[in-house]
């Protein structure tokens, strides 16, 4: 049991560990902790703006005396599709946008995969997510957990928010209405220094999750010590 819990949460790291921010089509080489062996290769390939005018998402925003669920309009003001490319080294795994944590450079989060319609731009062995950013940001950071449950970052990545899907050509752009999901800045080194201390702003909810995982093998070792006591008294 204790395996199991500490198989969920493993940790990762990649060829550069600590502060390091990688880029747009910048490899990120996945490392087993313990055997340091490249487990996956991730590579975000770019970004496309979707709506870049104001538009609003209904979100719940508590219940009223009955319980029942209450909504409101919240607007944000850019839409944007991130795109990525992964290589799973021929194991199992699998990613998603929930190994994802996205902020823009004020430090905001941006919600991922919000339930409003849009226009993906799909390309062939590429996976997206979208993103609602709140501030009209040319920049994102994305904080990347190989496991969702882990409590620190494999990597942390930046990313210039580039064209607008109608730059691009009519071939490549499909209606989508599911929420599923270029070179390096000049100046990166010194927009790093902005996301650096972001890493902790979604640790919370890892956390959470963590949490809940260890509550459950409780239950279940408190379970089997109750049957094989059980049985003794047989």
């Amino acid at each position: 049991m204790i395996l199991l819990a500490s198989g969920c949460s493993t940790t990762t790291i990649t060829e550069h560990e600590g502060n390091y921010i990688y880029v747009q089509n910048e490899d990120i080489n996945i490392l087993d902790i313990d055997t340091r062996n490249n487990i996956g290769t991730l590579k975000m390939t770019g970004t496309e703006v979707l709506k870049n005018n104001p538009f609003t998402i209904k979100e719940k925003s508590g219940t009223d005396e009955s319980g029942n669920d209450i909504y409101e309009d919240v607007t944000y003001e850019r839409l944007v599709q991130v795109s990525y490319h992964y290589d799973s080294k021929g194991n199992s795994k699998n990613i998603s946008s929930s190994n994802f944590y996205v902020f823009d450079k004020t430090g905001t989060s941006c919600t991922i995969n919000p339930d409003i319609e849009y226009s993906a731009v799909k390309r062939n062995g590429e996976e997206y997510f979208v993103i609602a950013l709140k501030n009209k940001n040319d920049t994102i950071g994305l904080n990347f957990k190989y496991n969702i449950l882990q409590t620190t970052n494999t990597a942390k990545i930046e990313l210039n928010i580039s064209k607008e899907a109608s730059s691009v050509s009519q071939s490549e752009v499909a209606n989508s209405n599911s929420t599923l999901n270029q070179s390096k800045s000049s100046d990166s080194s010194n927009a790093s220094s902005q996301y650096i201390n972001k890493e902790n702003r979604g640790t919370e909810h890892q956390m959470l999750y963590v949490t809940i995982g260890f509550l459950g093998l409780a239950v279940i070792a408190l379970v089997i010590v109750v049957i094989i006591q059980s049985q003794r008294k047989k």
